[in-house]
């Protein structure tokens, strides 16, 4: 009963299953249990494994509290955890601006970015938190900020975009840099959050301007992601390494070159 790793994990499952209220007291349990490292000074948040089953106790109350309809304090208990540790294991800043906005709290997400710019300005960039961040901007109607935005998104999530605006998707067996970079990861943000492009017709033109902005770099990349997948059959060439490697390179290299010009 006092295995907080078990509870850690049984609190996710049951997140998985959809059993929110009962995975949210497991979670609570947890926190009662681990209380003290919540008091102690020169907590080795993570990286001490003791901490973990709490860490990972707090991120599920956070999520229980999203699926619960209750995103005001799902953003509370997220910034809550950032206050704890503010090195974020659990990347709980990729949520909180967009549970802001859909408890409405439009000003909080707007405070919330300023603060990004500053603590996290060395994060790669994130297709939900580039997304959530035009939005904001946006709608605080400052378009060319967030085509800004919209663009550095797109170029992590290719098919994010064409999701929220009923466009036809790319091809889906090409390379794919990592798990967010993956179709299952737009279409989990678009039933998740889409309905906030719903709100105010002027967020989806902002969002389709740019998205046609970027067409064509979208289809470049395409095309060498593809190239990439191709190269995936081609092991066996005596080159294959160091042709692979030239190619992830070059993609990167693309991909970084765009963002810092802002897709122009």
């Amino acid at each position: 009963p006092s295995n907080t790793d078990a509870l850690a994990g049984l609190a996710e499952m049951d997140v998985h299953a959809g059993r929110y209220e009962q995975s949210f007291a497991l979670a609570g349990r947890i926190e009662q249990i681990d209380a003290e490292l919540l008091q102690r000074r020169g907590v080795d948040w993570w990286n001490d494994r003791k901490t973990r089953p709490l860490l990972r106790a707090l991120n599920t109350m956070m999520l229980c509290q999203w699926h619960l309809g209750r995103f005001s304090e799902a953003a509370q208990e997220g910034r809550r955890m950032l206050k704890i540790d503010p090195q974020d294991h659990m990347g709980v800043r990729f949520y909180i601006p967009l549970f802001l906005l859909l408890a409405g709290q439009n000003e909080d997400a707007s405070a919330f970015f300023r603060r990004y710019a500053s603590e996290y300005s060395h994060d790669m960039p994130n297709a939900w938190l580039s997304f959530a961040w035009a939005l904001t901007l946006g709608l605080e109607g400052d378009d060319q900020g967030a085509r800004k935005k919209y663009r550095e998104g797109m170029l992590a999530n290719i098919y994010l975009a064409p999701r929220l605006l009923g466009e036809r998707m790319p091809p889906d067996n090409i390379f794919h840099p990592g798990e967010r970079d993956e179709p299952h990861s737009a279409l989990e943000f678009a039933g998740s959050f889409g309905g906030l492009w719903d709100r105010e017709a002027s967020t989806m033109r902002t969002l389709r301007d740019a998205y046609v902005e970027m067409r064509p770099i979208l289809d470049d990349l395409v095309a060498r992601r593809a190239n990439l997948a191709d190269m995936m059959d081609q092991r066996y060439d005596p080159d294959y390494r160091a042709k692979w490697t030239r190619m992830v390179d070059e993609e990167e290299t693309f991909v970084r070159k765009i963002i810092e010009t802002g897709g122009e």
